[in-house]
């Protein structure tokens, strides 16, 4: 009888553990898609983006800058880093540990809280983290791991409509 109950809940603990392995958000793998256009993300990086996308990409004579945005609007993809004299591929770099949400300001000067994470990952190895909120319109902000630590990346603003989109193209960021 012992024996029987030893197993029931052994039995009910791996299930409860499974369970709680099914509610957490998988890391997402990066991805080449191979019928999306490739352009210059960053200068060491690429990236992918569906046909329907505009914008000038990555451009800039004194250091980088980057912007996409889908036609209807829906989707931005866009970084901005500089300096008085340069513009840097990356921005500045998130606290370790990794915090569970971001407090940001976008340049109207609002304030959001980026409470919801999405990691992206290489061979089963963390190469990303993008921040987000879950509001109707979403801001985000991606850090990328470059030399054991991670940099801001991107900023996205995006409609709820776009989302697996939108993760699908940062999936879509790889090494030149």
């Amino acid at each position: 009888m012992r024996f029987l109950i030893l197993i029931n809940t052994v039995s009910i603990l791996l299930t409860l553990s499974s369970c709680a392995k099914e509610e957490t958000k998988a890391c997402q793998e990066l991805v080449i898609v191979s019928d999306w256009n490739t352009e210059n993300f960053k200068s060491e990086y690429y990236i992918q983006f569906p046909e329907q996308y505009e914008g000038f990409g990555m451009a800039g004579f004194e250091g980088n800058l980057f912007s996409k945005f889908k036609a209807d609007s829906s989707a931005l993809f866009k970084y901005f880093y500089c300096g008085p004299l340069f513009c840097e591929d990356f921005g500045g770099s998130l606290e370790s540990p990794q915090p569970d949400q971001l407090l940001i300001v976008n340049q109207q000067n609002q304030y959001f809280t980026l409470d919801q994470k999405q990691t992206f990952c290489y061979n089963n190895a963390e190469v990303g983290i993008l921040y987000y909120n879950d509001v109707q319109r979403i801001q985000g902000r991606y850090f990328m791991k470059i030399n054991q630590e991670f940099l801001e990346a991107l900023s996205v603003e995006f409609d709820e409509s776009n989302r697996d989109e939108v993760f699908a193209i940062i999936a879509s960021i790889h090494k030149i």
